[in-house]
């Protein structure tokens, strides 16, 4: 088949919607179809056994919540690279920036089999959805209401906040064959809040990219980071309180003291510079916590076969 997928930005990154649409695209090459990428921006490398199309237009944030509907100039490119391609499957990821939901209508011209994998709440927010949360109730309900109402929207958006957006979004995600939630969580907060024509897809892996890997190399990790005779717990993301660092170390200093060998080991960037290092000892887990900074893929998979 003839595949296109698009996204905002592809890249040969692990993790994020970048990094799903780049597996994508490469998992359904190796299948033997003709797979085109229409991003914003993004490079693959030269090995790569699908083509990557760019579709430069400007985009300013302030302007977010009417160009991430309708952004006029990727559109067009888009509708063109489509007429041109004739699909059978398009496919696409985040696409609230650089190409915009108007997108959607011009894959619907040229073939009926249009999907869209959200991998966030921007279908329905300005920002991440935590309106919800009481922070003095620990109980975490098992089902909340994921409602946000526009005052919410408005509240995050201010200047940028367009009342007919998320009513437009509806429409257009309501006409495509099938919206994709990545997670259970992720399709009742698209429900909640009138995006009906949902179904979870989780984000996959190919096993054959973290095969077991040699003691020696194990061992090396672990003396690298001081792990030995640890109990490893791991977490790989930006460090940022939108990830939940903080939640992640609160938790933490409740395992210590269950279980004083516990660890854990830090994957990821730290967002703008910010003193997250300092966070262990504000909540007393200081000797319990290794920052290990980005890690490359080989890397990464040391890290997970050193978990507990």
């Amino acid at each position: 088949m003839k595949i296109i997928i698009l996204s905002d930005r592809i890249a040969p990154i692990l993790g994020g919607a970048i990094g799903v649409a780049y597996q994508q695209a490469r998992g359904l090459a190796q299948r033997g179809h003709a797979v085109t990428v229409l991003a914003g921006s993004g490079t693959v490398p030269p090995e790569a056994k699908f083509s990557v199309r760019t579709v430069p237009a400007a985009f300013h944030p302030r302007y977010a919540g009417y160009l991430g509907l309708h952004n006029p100039a990727a559109a067009r490119q888009v509708r063109q690279m489509l007429a041109e391609l004739q699909p059978d499957v398009v496919h696409a990821h985040n696409i609230y920036h650089a190409l915009s939901y108007r997108c959607l209508v011009e894959a619907r011209r040229v073939t009926p089999r249009v999907f869209l994998t959200a991998h966030d709440v921007m279908s329905f927010a300005y920002a991440k959805l935590t309106h919800f949360i009481n922070p003095a109730d620990m109980t975490c309900p098992a089902r909340p209401s994921y409602h946000t109402p526009w005052q919410v929207n408005f509240s995050t958006a201010r200047k940028q906040y367009n009342p007919f957006r998320n009513g437009i979004i509806r429409r257009r995600l309501a006409r495509i064959t099938k919206v994709f939630a990545v997670s259970q969580a992720l399709a009742d907060a698209l429900s909640d809040n009138g995006i009906r024509n949902v179904a979870v897809v989780r984000n996959g892996i190919d096993v054959n990219d973290w095969p077991t890997l040699p003691a020696d190399a194990v061992r090396n990790f672990r003396r690298q980071f001081k792990l030995e005779n640890r109990k490893i717990l791991f977490f790989s993301g930006r460090l940022s309180g939108a990830k939940g660092i903080h939640q992640v170390l609160l938790a933490l200093a409740q395992v210590v003291r269950r279980e004083p060998s516990a660890l854990l080991l830090i994957a990821g960037d730290v967002e703008d510079g910010r003193g997250y290092e300092a966070l262990p000892k504000k909540y007393g887990v200081e000797n319990h916590v290794v920052f290990a900074g980005r890690l490359d893929a080989a890397a990464m998979a040391l890290a997970y076969h050193v978990s507990d």
